[in-house]
């Protein structure tokens, strides 16, 4: 099939192909049913235990109320896990959002124990779980707390950008269509929650949310501000916005946008106040500025950054203070932001994978001449400012550190269990949602106290009269549900020395095998009095699943690294092994991170010792030339990593006939054929990301090897959505295996 033909089936398919939205069917990871305890009215009490892709695994608490041919309504979850944290209402309100829907705890000023949890929205469909691969979405706070702003998702890498208002609940659509991200929604905030930035078809527009609803909101074509994304724009702390299109620095004051939206194509894009000294580039490079926007640092490509001074006064150059390369890092760069002390002071935090070895660790730097190292972290989460810009709060596993941002003196510490998110109450207490509770933890010069707010997970639970009671994994504390406030409380009595019980007058509850695949396990009710009946509490777990397709996925490492500590990152969150098939030349130019894929624990396979294509006639091709160049290359590749390759072998570009297979196997290696039309980079840039997804995804079989490479394609870069594209694999009923399963 030729490169246009595949584009026009793929583009048929994706005609045909329904969206994955909320209520799309999924599969996913198994969840496994326990800790069964029903008392004497009918009230049930069991967990339900599942590997939270990107955050850990989670037991959540449920109660039913059952009848004798079901549960009389849909099972209820006395637990909530912290995946996405956000505070509203000037961080009186913490929202929490998960896989089960959104809840909200609203924190009383009186005392703690008259604070409110409680869901508002509940995206489990009755009678079922939510099981998929696919993880929440971010969603962007205004400072106030009063909007939101976030993509709803219509296929597996877009959607669209959604504005809400956090009290009401009323939304609007900003954006019919834009790139989805597990990252961050892209747009901007101002500072005084006025206006938000955000793209549209290439084009960068801001808008008022508090006037974006009503009947006199301005059109569309007058909030323009130029060409770019939301990369080419940065608000300051004075009421301005610096923007950037070309090398050329634009200052914009908040007062003018309506004037310069209104009157753009007389005078142009704002006031100009310099020019960088490499044209921006919105696709790969970001920068931030100080509070009075007469610093920039300059993120140029992933490779350097560049701290500059802007001369507001004249059209001239940015004069560069200093340098700093990625290379300082001992690593592959994975992520970077850079935080301003007083506002003046930039500091730069990065997160990396180590070429030593292990997981991702971060690390803290100070953007001066010489640029010290400030801190190192073990096991970093994205850090955040505290809401005066005065702290800022890292996590590091199972703790939290407050530092002082402008000496980076450590104000506060707080431990107990990995923390998996969190989010500024206010510049003296945070809400830290860990594995097994969520606190609010306050601090100052003389107290640290973090009580516990409700429970993200449990290790066990029961009935104790007609309270519920339930113990963490890593403390012998004991919390009773409050049924009114939906919290838990701090129980000092001792658990019943019955213990739990699966029956009771009227039923019998057990856990036995489930045909849908979805689930270890699954919960059977038995009805005792009367006409005997049993039932499945989910009727979705006898299901029959269809078999699953065996695929394995296949990265070729040939001549850039580009994206390779993301591809990395993402297949280590999701628990997921891939083939490396490496090039010699790869190997020559990048010997670093040849090691860092030998040692994640993916497979690494031999792509030949040089990039050429094989069948060309200006070489003499025999068992011997393929011999050697195997062997040359399993030598460079040990001489880097200590390592051998797995014999397996394709060459270059997958350009081979029946000798160059008959001559690697007369070396002992096997050959793999990945090459597909379908993972083709111009189809890629023909369709786009999210094209290319749904459409890929719609031609699976069992047996197929998935093919990508290391590195970037011209216009859209497949890598950025690997993660997206990874959930849609495994929910489309895939089953990831070792490539030598499919050869064998």
């Amino acid at each position: 099939m030729t490169g246009k033909s595949a584009i026009r089936v793929l583009l048929c398919l994706l005609v045909l192909l329904p969206c994955a939205g909320p209520g799309a069917a999924q599969d996913g990871t198994g969840i496994r049913f326990g800790n069964i305890d029903i008392n004497a009215a009918d009230n049930l009490l069991f967990t339900a235990s599942q590997e939270m892709p990107g955050s850990g695994n989670c037991t959540s608490l449920f109660l039913a109320r059952l009848g004798p041919l079901g549960a009389k309504e849909s099972p209820r979850i006395l637990t909530c896990w912290p995946e996405r944290l956000e505070t509203l209402g000037g961080g009186r309100i913490l929202q929490v959002r998960n896989r089960y829907g959104t809840v909200r705890y609203t924190r009383s000023a009186a005392s703690l124990k008259n604070s409110m949890l409680k869901w508002t929205q509940w995206d489990a469909a009755a009678g079922t779980l939510p099981v998929s691969h696919v993880r929440t979405g971010p969603v962007s706070a205004s400072p106030n707390g009063n909007w939101l702003c976030y993509v709803q998702k219509t296929f597996s890498a877009e959607g669209q950008l959604m504005l809400q208002n956090a009290v009401s609940g009323e939304q609007r659509v900003l954006v019919d269509k834009v790139p989805f991200s597990y990252g961050s929604v892209q747009v901007k905030w101002s500072p005084d929650s006025s206006f938000l930035l955000y793209e549209k078809d290439g084009t960068l527009y801001f808008v008022n949310p508090s006037i974006a609803f009503g009947s006199n909101a301005v059109a569309e074509e007058y909030r323009r501000i130029g060409p770019g994304s939301v990369r080419n724009a940065v608000w300051t702390g004075s009421k301005s916005l610096v923007y950037i299109s070309g090398d050329i620095v634009y200052c914009i004051q908040e007062d003018e946008l309506y004037i310069r939206g209104l009157y753009s194509s007389f005078i142009g894009s704002g006031s100009i106040v310099g020019r960088l000294l490499l044209p921006f580039d919105p696709a790969r490079d970001s920068f931030w500025c100080d509070d009075e926007g007469k610093q920039l640092v300059v993120n140029t490509g992933g490779k350097f950054l560049s701290f500059c001074t802007v001369n507001r006064e004249s059209y001239d150059y940015v004069q560069l203070r200093s340098q700093f390369s990625f290379s300082r890092v001992n690593g592959s760069l994975t992520d970077c932001m850079v935080f301003w002390a007083d506002g003046q002071k930039p500091f730069l935090w990065v997160s990396y994978i180590p070429y030593s070895g292990g997981s991702e660790v971060g690390a803290v730097f100070e953007l001066s001449s010489d640029a010290p190292l400030r801190l190192d972290q073990h096991a970093p989460l994205r850090p955040q400012l505290s809401p005066d810009g005065s702290r800022i709060a890292l996590i590091d596993g199972d703790k939290v550190s407050v530092y002082r941002l402008k000496d980076w003196m450590l104000l506060a510490e707080c431990t107990g269990e990995r923390v998996i998110s969190l989010a500024w109450a206010s510049s003296g207490s945070i809400y830290v949602g860990g594995a097994e509770t969520v606190r609010l933890w306050s601090f100052s010069d003389t107290i640290s106290i973090a009580p516990v707010l409700f429970l993200s997970s449990v290790a066990e639970a029961c009935w104790d009269g007609g309270r519920i009671v339930a113990r963490t994994a890593s403390s012998p504390q004991l919390y009773v549900y409050d049924t009114v406030r939906g919290c838990w409380n701090t129980y000092d009595r001792e658990l019943p020395a019955a213990g739990r019980s699966e029956k009771n007058g009227n039923f019998r509850v057990y856990a036995a095998a489930a045909k849908n695949r979805k689930y270890a396990n699954a919960l059977f009710v038995r009805h005792l009095s009367g006409d005997a009946y049993t039932y499945p509490l989910y009727v979705d777990t006898q299901d029959t699943a269809p078999e699953r397709k065996k695929i394995a996925l296949v990265f070729d490492a040939v001549d850039s690294a580009e994206g390779l500590a993301r591809i990395l990152s993402v297949l280590g969150s999701f628990r997921v092994k891939a083939t490396f098939f490496i090039n010699g030349e790869f190997i020559r130019r990048y010997p670093m991170e040849t090691k860092l894929v030998a040692d994640s624990g993916n497979d690494c396979a031999s792509a030949f010792c040089s990039n050429v294509n094989l069948l060309s006639k200006e070489y003499r091709i025999d068992t011997e030339f393929i011999r050697r160049g195997l062997a040359r290359n399993e030598d460079e590749f040990f001489a880097v990593t200590g390592r051998e390759f797995s014999l397996l072998w394709h060459a270059p570009s997958y350009q081979a006939d029946r000798t160059l297979v008959a001559a690697g196997q007369a070396s002992g290696y096997r050959y793999v054929d990945a090459a597909s039309n379908y993972f083709d980079k111009r189809i890629l840039q023909s369709l786009g990301t999210s094209n290319y997804i749904d459409a890929c995804i719609s031609m699976l079989y069992d047996g197929m090897i998935l093919p990508f490479t290391v590195g970037n394609a011209t216009g859209d870069v497949l890598y950025e959505h690997f993660d997206l594209f990874l959930a849609a694999l495994l929910d489309s009923g895939c089953e990831i295996v070792g490539i030598e399963s499919l050869l064998d």
